[in-house]
Parts: structure tokens; sequence; C-alpha cells
């Protein structure tokens, strides 16, 4: 319920801002320096969107890698995208998010079992469209040649590496949307 409310808040939020183009941003650090960093915008901010240590931009591909992991792990949800817990304060589109090393290396092992092929299974642009999965343009950019699916894998590979990678240094992960 939480992670739908805040993914409507987030798509209302970047819908009424007239040149706005809601992107996310995941970073790896220790567990004690994100919680650290928790406190103040400016060093949340900081860690989490200035490139330090070891991140993946996901940019507007956010809300259909999340549509298609919802759908591909069905009653068991993989709640990578849009999951953990809030931490600090709101740095536009709300509070940055983590989760915990445990969390990390559970998610991990559960995105290295996800082969991306598998993902087509789950990819429908008028569906998404329909449901208001942000850019809302997935039949556009099917249209345009833009390859979304493809775009969604590789979006998708990008993030189980950095998962597996923060897994086996003992990382937490946290992620905001900006």
């Amino acid at each position: 319920m939480i992670r739908q409310l805040l993914t409507l808040a987030a798509f209302l939020l970047a819908a009424n801002t007239a040149q706005a183009a809601l992107g996310y941003t995941i970073t790896a650090a220790p567990d004690r320096s994100i919680k650290k960093a928790a406190d103040s915008r400016e060093k949340i901010s900081q860690l989490l969107l200035q490139g330090q240590g070891d991140h993946v931009k996901l940019g507007k591909l956010w809300h259909g890698l999340e549509w298609l992991l919802d759908r591909h792990c069905g009653a068991t949800p993989c709640i990578v995208v849009l999951g953990g817990r809030k931490i600090g304060p709101d740095l536009g589109y709300g509070p940055a998010f983590f989760y915990t090393p445990e969390e990390v290396r559970r998610l991990a092992k559960r995105m290295a079992a996800i082969d991306p092929a598998d993902l087509a299974a789950s990819f429908d642009a008028a569906a998404m469209d329909q449901a208001s999965v942000y850019p809302n343009d997935w039949v556009e950019q099917e249209r345009s040649g833009e390859a979304p699916l493809k775009k969604l894998q590789d979006a998708f590979v990008q993030l189980r590496a950095l998962f597996q990678r923060s897994a086996d240094a003992g990382l937490a992960v946290a992620y905001v949307l900006n």
C-alpha cells in the first residue's frame, strides 16, 4: 500500500511540474554512512545524488522496471525498485529509502534467479500506458523504435549487478526519486 501511494505521489508530482523528468538514483554505501547522512538533507543528497560510491541511475525507467518485476514475481513481489525504509528528510520527491545489508543480500539472491529475457513476458506497452506507468509513453517509445523493453532489461541487469556487488561487500543500498 505504501509503495503504491509513493508511486502515485511521485507520478502526480512529476505530471504537475512543467519540465519534470522524474528520475531514480540508487547508491551502495556502508549502512552507517547512510544512517549518518540521514539527519541532513545536504548530506543525504550528497551521498545519493552526486555519484559518490557505486550507483546506478535508472532515470525514467524506474517505474517500468517496478511494473515488470511486480508482474514477473507474482504472489511474492520483488520489492526492489520501490521498497525499503524511509530515511532522512524530503529531498524534493519524498525522502530517500534504504535496504540494510541483510535485505540487500536477500534481494540480490532473488534477482540473481531472474533472467532478464523472462521479463519480456510481463512487458505490455499499452497496459503500462493505461495504468499510467511513468513516463506513460511506452507505446510511443515502441512506435519510434526506442526499444523500451531492451532498455528495461538493461536497467535490470545494472540494478541486479549493483545489488550483487553490494551484497558481496556487505553494503546497504539507498535510493531516491529525483
